[in-house]
């Protein structure tokens, strides 16, 4: 099992529509009952979809992932107090976007 991230279609500078194949981001593996993370190979893509650069896009995958860990460390595991926690988080805020005038 795996999960991917499906590409937009873009147009090339010569306006020829694109459609790059989707990226693997995380592959399921049963044996050790753990997923190995491959979103590494598209941080850039992401980070650009949601406005940050590449950097401050990890910083927040980090602080989110620490978020989660604490949820599980802390015995919320059920969905409706997970998902309360969940929507309470709040992402860092980027000190300038991409192509901002920072």
């Amino acid at each position: 099992m795996a999960a991917h991230y499906v590409r937009p279609v873009a147009r090339d500078v010569h306006g020829h529509l694109q459609r790059l194949g989707p990226a693997v981001l995380a592959t399921w593996d049963p044996e050790t009952d753990t997923f190995e993370h491959f979103g590494w190979g598209v941080t850039p893509e992401l980070a650009l979809r949601v406005g940050r650069h590449a950097g401050d896009f990890e910083i927040e995958v980090g602080r989110r992932r620490e978020h989660l860990d604490r949820l599980v460390a802390t015995g919320v595991t059920e969905p409706r107090p997970a998902r309360a926690a969940i929507h309470a988080y709040e992402p860092a805020r980027p000190v300038d976007a991409p192509g901002g005038d920072a």
